[in-house]
């Protein structure tokens, strides 16, 4: 489970390694997640993350890990 502040960082390592599950939480739309969060731009760093692990699997022809969204 992660709020996806180092996927992008990550990326490579967590598509190689091959947890079955990636599990990102998401607090809400834009907005109401970076509130919850405390900083402007934690919804866009996880959703870039989220760009860069179906990228990189897509670079390593991995179908792992699986991308399950968390809400409340």
């Amino acid at each position: 489970v992660t709020n996806g502040v180092k996927l992008v960082q990550e990326c490579e390592n967590v598509v190689e390694i091959g947890p079955n599950a990636l599990m990102c939480s998401i607090d809400g739309p834009k907005d109401i997640h970076n509130d919850i969060r405390g900083s402007k731009k934690s919804f866009q760093t996880l959703s870039e993350g989220l760009k860069a692990i179906r990228d990189e699997k897509k670079k390593q022809g991995q179908k792992k890990p699986y991308v399950i969204i968390l809400s409340t």
